[in-house]
């Protein structure tokens, strides 16, 4: 009797033993399962905080060239309004060479006229 219960008592330490074992082996891959996560939480982090370095540095790229582009647009309305200024200019003196010309023709006009009814006078 004192046998049987020395071996039921071997056997019961023996499962103890075992399901330590399992229990220790499980805590153990739980452990690399959590340590594998944190590394890669990390590296998550890492990655996060370069792209927000990267973000920042082509928003503040993109606000150069914006305003670069901005101050282009300006020189060029400036430049626009100057050739317009130029136009206007040329199209007066065209046209006040015109009005000068037209002046001239009808002088000319006009004493030819007279120059033949002087002429049409003598003859008559």
């Amino acid at each position: 009797e004192a046998l049987r219960a020395a071996r039921t008592l071997e056997r019961r330490e023996e499962t103890f033993v075992k399901q330590l074992e399992r229990e220790q082996a499980l805590q153990a891959s739980q452990t690399e399962q959590i340590t594998a996560l944190a590394a890669q939480n990390l590296a998550l982090l890492v990655a996060k905080q370069e792209l927000a370095v990267k973000l920042e540095a082509a928003w503040a790229e993109f606000e150069a060239k914006e305003a670069a582009s901005r101050q282009q647009v300006v020189v060029m309305e400036g430049k626009a309004v100057k050739a317009e200024g130029i136009v206007l200019e040329y199209a007066s003196q065209v046209e006040t060479e015109r009005a000068s010309h037209d002046s001239e023709r009808q002088r000319s006009v006009a004493v030819t006229l007279a120059v033949r009814a002087e002429l049409a006078a003598a003859e008559a």
